[in-house]
């Protein structure tokens, strides 16, 4: 019997069926045994496979490992949430995120769905070319705190746009400072760019570390405020990176 979080051996390389795998891929056929796979379908949305192993090698198996000969591919509904997609959990708290446990997932899902590895089987590149997009903008929107909590909002139905502005007038006043500051810094002082920088980051986790209670809280008025907040402060690191690479 296999059971989820097995290993299995696909193309000689190991995957684990409670990562992205199990998302949207199961397997079909193996030379071995028959596997029987079972799993909840709405539309073209999939997910909680099981596999099970029949005959005789699903007990001859070293290590559960055997070399798998078909993978069937199949889209992934567009109402499954970016961290389901890459295999991490979406609860308590969605703004909490293992980057490396992220990043090693998403590799995971790329060697798996990647356009190339399915170049010969023109029924399904097409699957393969949209899950391969989706995985990115997963991998690329979870990253980022600013993009991740953007997200969140947005799956509870708050959009923030470019008219949303701070209400704190001694913030934005702080900010409009150092955006000066920052476009004034001259070669010769350039290692002030550095010190500004690292103020802004330690802001910049301040004010995750916010939005992360308020995530926990539920509290989507307050993550929104945060949430501009932050995006200031991501505007503040974007003017330090084009002066540094400007003058340096």
């Amino acid at each position: 019997m296999m059971n989820d979080g097995d290993l299995v051996e696909v193309d000689n390389t190991n995957y684990s069926h409670n990562g992205p795998f199990r998302q949207f891929c199961h397997v079909v056929s193996s030379p071995a045994a028959t596997i029987k796979t079972s799993f909840n379908a709405s539309g073209s949305s999939f997910s909680g496979s099981v596999y099970t192993l029949l005959g005789p090698a699903a007990n001859q198996a070293p290590g559960g490992h055997l070399p798998l000969r078909q993978i069937y591919i199949a889209r992934v509904h567009e109402s499954v949430p970016y961290h389901e997609l890459l295999g991490l959990p979406y609860g308590p708290n969605p703004f909490v995120v293992d980057a490396a446990l992220l990043k090693r997932r998403f590799l995971e899902a790329q060697r798996i769905c990647h356009p190339d590895a399915w170049a010969t089987r023109s029924e399904v590149k097409d699957v393969a070319l949209e899950l391969s997009n989706a995985v990115n903008a997963a991998y690329k929107t979870l990253t980022s705190p600013l993009h991740r909590i953007e997200y969140i909002l947005r799956r509870n139905g708050i959009d923030i746009g470019e008219a949303d502005q701070l209400d704190d007038v001694e913030l934005i006043s702080e900010i409009m400072e150092i955006r000066d500051e920052i476009d004034n810094v001259q070669p010769e002082n350039a290692e002030r760019l550095l010190v500004l920088r690292d103020e802004n980051n330690a802001n910049i986790s301040r004010v995750a570390r916010t939005i992360e209670d308020l995530v926990d809280r539920e509290d989507w008025t307050e993550t929104k405020n945060a949430a501009v907040r932050l995006k200031y402060l991501e505007g503040i690191e974007d003017a330090i990176r084009r002066r540094i690479e400007d003058i340096m």
